[in-house]
């Protein structure tokens, strides 16, 4: 079997196995999360520089690469033989990496001075993994918190506590700080940086600067972003939306699940009127809610254009988790996690899918670390293409309806005419003239309806 070196995402060659081609170090991290991974290489950076030489060699990892059993085998020889200690963020819970899992297991478990972190790659809380890390479920908690809130300020203080609490150094550590749920994000100026480093100016700042003339539109990206510095993608999406005539604002959240996250978002709409959502996030917000259910009564899923006050155009943009190489490879472009994340769920609220605008890439290499700091970069062309789409819907918006051509497209099956529309248990006519009634209602352009759903088959 050949080995390859490590690709951006995480994503294994089916014929080959990949050689992360790192040294020993007496502290491993491994994470699925390329954000994670990039600010603990600035937070090891910035350690070093402010004295902390005599920390111990740390490597980082993304565990994805290490999904074949020869290839943790081969990392589990070359590297974690000769760590003290191991710290593993696992998204999906022990039973997606079942084979590292077991194998971490034993590997501290062969040595009472090596020491195991198993922590989870999300937020919802996995009280066994934690158990079963070899310390205590009180600092396993604290450093998932460090990692969970993100950030470098909270990497530097997840190595000084585990430097402190596991291996005994002097260093000082506080406890893991806090994100908002979701706040603004501007592009940094020399004349605009909050005391920790992140942009920073107030809703009413950014409206004064506005005339009032361009359309508004909403840039929503997940938090992690921000956290791990991955923001010169946003920057350039700024950009782009400008140059067509938007007024664009961006905001970061940590989920559109949460019901701070979705409230910040609405009171922006309501302020800015804003009438276009670009959205980076994935998966979907579809859910019932739960005092239905518990009354046994049906509760028709909303999309997540009717969760936003006002029912904005929200434009699916996708942030792809690989290299714009590995997408043009692809017989069908984006891989199927993409695929699942940002296309198919996303499409359950009813956003319209645009293109992918970014790809993963190396950004630099740190020596310290040993790991490639991956980043997104603009695929200048593709968020040119959203940027004109989305500036067409926000023109649309202001058209009178009596001025809108619309059309409605049913399938149709090759073999007969009486096939058109079908659809199992549906009623397709019927419902096409019920959506062509809704229309005519609200002032488009219809006129000479059929009489039933018959009617309308036999006039196709």
């Amino acid at each position: 079997m050949h080995l390859f070196a490590a690709k951006p995402g995480g994503f294994v060659d089916d014929e080959g196995i990949v050689d992360l081609q790192q040294s020993p170090a007496e502290i491993v991290i491994l994470s699925a999360a390329d954000s994670s991974l990039s600010a603990l290489a600035q937070a090891a950076e910035r350690l070093a520089e402010a004295g902390g030489e005599g920390f111990p060699s740390l490597r980082l990892a993304n565990w994805m690469n290490l999904i074949k059993p020869a290839a943790y085998d081969l990392y589990e020889d070359r590297v974690l033989e000769q760590a003290r200690l191991v710290i593993v963020s696992l998204l999906g819970g022990s039973g997606y990496w079942r084979y590292g899992f077991d194998r971490l297991l034993a590997w501290a478990a062969a040595d009472r001075r090596r020491q195991l972190i198993l922590v989870p790659g999300c937020d919802a809380p996995d009280d066994a993994l934690l158990a079963d890390s070899s310390v205590p479920v009180a600092t396993a908690h604290r450093v998932w918190r460090y990692l969970r809130e993100g950030g470098v300020d909270n990497a530097e203080q997840l190595l000084r506590c585990v430097g402190s609490e596991c291996l005994g150094l002097p260093l000082a550590w506080r406890e893991p700080q806090a994100l908002p749920a979701a706040l603004l994000y501007f592009p940094a100026t020399p004349a605009r940086q909050s005391p920790h480093g992140q942009p920073a100016m107030t809703l009413n700042e950014w409206r004064r600067q506005q005339d009032g003339t361009r359309p508004v539109c909403l840039l929503l990206f997940y938090r992690s972003h921000l956290q791990g510095a991955n923001t010169a993608v946003l920057d350039g999406l700024l950009e782009v939306l400008e140059a067509q005539g938007f007024a664009p604002l961006a905001v970061a959240v940590a989920s559109l699940k949460e019901p701070a996250c979705l409230a910040f978002v609405n009171h922006l709409i309501e302020q800015t009127g804003a009438g276009i959502v670009i959205n980076t996030t994935g998966f979907s917000v579809n859910r019932h809610a739960d005092e239905s259910e518990a009354a046994g009564e049906e509760q028709l899923d909303q999309d997540l254009a009717g969760l936003f006050v006002g029912r904005p155009v929200v434009l699916q943009a996708i942030l792809s988790s690989s290299t714009e190489e590995d997408w043009q490879a692809e017989a069908g472009g984006l891989r199927s996690r993409d695929m699942a994340m940002q296309v198919v769920l996303p499409e359950m609220d009813g956003r319209i899918l645009t293109r992918a605008v970014g790809f993963k890439s190396e950004a630099h290499y740190s020596e310290r670390c040993q790991l490639p700091v991956i980043r997104h970069v603009l695929h200048p062309e593709r968020a040119a293409f959203v940027a004109r789409l989305a500036r067409r819907f926000s023109d649309l918006q202001r058209k009178p309806n009596r001025h809108k051509r619309l059309a409605l497209v049913l399938a149709n099956y090759p073999n007969r005419d009486g096939r058109i529309g079908n659809g199992v248990g549906l009623d397709t006519p019927a419902s096409t003239l019920a959506i062509l009634r809704a229309l005519a209602a609200a002032g488009y352009p219809v006129d000479d309806l059929p009489a039933d759903g018959d009617a309308l088959v036999r006039r196709l």
